[in-house]
């Protein structure tokens, strides 16, 4: 047994979670934190991380070094994603954090963050039938992984993200109808180049903030409590009705939304529609959601390192 933290610095959202851990399957929660810190602002027109998005990363991180200070922790593992890996200046943000708050960065490939993903969702879906396609939605990209056993049978990466999409296409609040149109025009794209070596799996998880975002939504959550989102179904109706309704109001009326977590209102849209895309371009009518994900997924290898 070992008290271990795993830190996931998304495009979006730095994300702590410290664990009780007995076994590579099961583990007990002693603290989680989400913080949004839109580390991948700007990304469209730039690809380097901002000063301003910087000092928002260091204020989270001192803020989880603070916490894992106050617990027995054995080992951490800290690990970054799309934004890191296409920063022009990672290396200045890298060294500013290994200053600040003493942490060493591993950054993740598109395949490893997949992998990792599909690790930490198989702690709630054990079963290894039906045969089911995980879609891992974002800041700055989205990843397929389609499993029919323990392990992937194939992964992809892509450069479909909320925070990308939405700035390089919801000019508008609220988006204006041409703006909508050229979004999912792009998202279809992109979603046409994806080839499985088999049929598509019949079974649809999604994990990350967008999905989990769409379930607490779904069921006008005041607090978010991850033990109901677990398992949530989401139909592609009833996303529809979200997506509708969120694109016909400005993100300060998005924010009064029960479920929304603040800060999100205006990368919800853009998520939301790629997930939509991916259920209308492959044919799923309905979605079970994961709040495990990336973040549980570090947990375990880092687990299954240190019993090595």
């Amino acid at each position: 047994m070992a008290i271990l933290g795993a830190i996931d610095l998304g495009t979006n959202t730095f994300r702590l979670l410290i664990a009780e851990i007995k076994t590579a399957s099961t583990f007990k929660t002693l603290y989680s934190e989400n913080r949004i810190t839109r580390l991948g602002e700007g990304f469209v027109d730039e690809k380097r991380i901002r000063p301003a998005a910087l000092q928002r990363g260091l204020t989270a991180l001192r803020a989880f070094r603070n916490t894992l200070d106050t617990m027995q922790i054995k080992a951490v593992s800290v690990v970054g994603t799309s934004a890191l890996r296409e920063a022009s200046n990672r290396n200045v943000f890298l060294e500013e954090v290994k200053r600040h708050c003493g942490f060493d960065v591993l950054i993740l490939s598109g395949e490893d963050e997949a992998r990792a993903s599909l690790l930490g969702v198989s702690l709630l879906f054990k079963d290894q039938k039906p045969a089911m396609l995980v879609c891992d939605i974002g800041g700055g990209s989205t990843e397929f992984i389609g499993r029919d056993g323990i392990h992937p049978d194939f992964i992809y990466s892509t450069h479909l993200g909320a925070i990308a999409l939405y700035e390089h296409y919801l000019r508008s609040d609220p988006p204006k109808p041409d703006e909508m149109r050229a979004l999912k025009s792009a998202i279809f794209t992109e979603l046409e180049k994806l080839s499985p070596p088999f049929p598509w799996p019949k079974r649809l998880v999604g994990t990350a903030g967008t999905v989990t975002t769409l379930a607490a939504i779904d069921l006008e959550m005041r607090q978010y409590k991850p033990e109901q989102i677990n398992g949530h179904v989401l139909t592609a109706s009833r996303i529809t009705q979200i997506v509708d309704k969120l694109s016909g109001i400005p993100a300060k009326a998005r924010a009064k939304i029960a479920g929304l977590e603040k800060g999100r209102e205006d990368i919800i849209l853009s998520g939301s529609l790629i997930l939509k895309g991916i259920m209308d371009r492959f044919g799923y009518d309905r979605l079970r959601v994961s709040d495990y994900g990336l973040r549980e997924g570090i947990l375990i290898d880092l687990f299954q390192k240190q019993a090595d």
